[in-house]
């Protein structure tokens, strides 16, 4: 189960998931959200995972996913128990966007980070870059091939 909202001012995307995430369940939220995010203009997330009992069964799909969706200058805040933190640590690292990640365990604080980030990140010649890269399906393509190659290595 989850829910996504976007909020107007500061814009970003919430993405609160709880119980159960099947793997299928994850790509449409990730999708969805990234659909949203870039219809909007908004280039930060806060994913909300405290309440998930049950992890999608496989992981390499939704790493490829998140490597798709979260393309610079987005920046993805995940709020996680500590119990979470260590998986969600090792499926950013194989996404490839730990640098564009944080983790929090109190969702204010994810917001008031995701607010900073996604300031200091946008400026007019990076914005038009960032528009250009992620709407061609070469970039996306390169970004899943290396994840594969990173996965088969590891």
């Amino acid at each position: 189960m989850y829910l996504i909202r976007s909020l107007p001012e500061p814009p970003m995307i919430l993405v609160e998931m709880g119980a159960t995430v099947p793997t299928e369940e994850a790509l449409r939220a990730i999708s969805q959200a990234a659909a949203l995010a870039s219809a909007g203009g908004v280039y930060g997330a806060v994913c909300d995972i405290r309440d998930v009992e049950q992890a999608p069964d496989a992981l390499l799909p939704v790493a490829a996913a998140l490597a798709t969706a979260v393309t610079p200058p987005r920046r993805l805040a995940l709020v996680t128990t500590a119990n979470q933190l260590g998986l969600m640590r090792r499926l950013t690292r194989v996404a490839g966007i730990t640098t564009a990640t944080a983790f929090f365990e109190d969702e204010t604080q994810a917001r008031e980070w995701l607010l900073r980030a996604t300031r200091q990140v946008i400026s007019p010649t990076a914005l038009l870059h960032a528009e250009e890269a992620r709407t061609t399906r070469e970039t996306q393509q390169r970004r899943a091939a290396r994840l594969a190659t990173r996965v088969s290595a590891a």
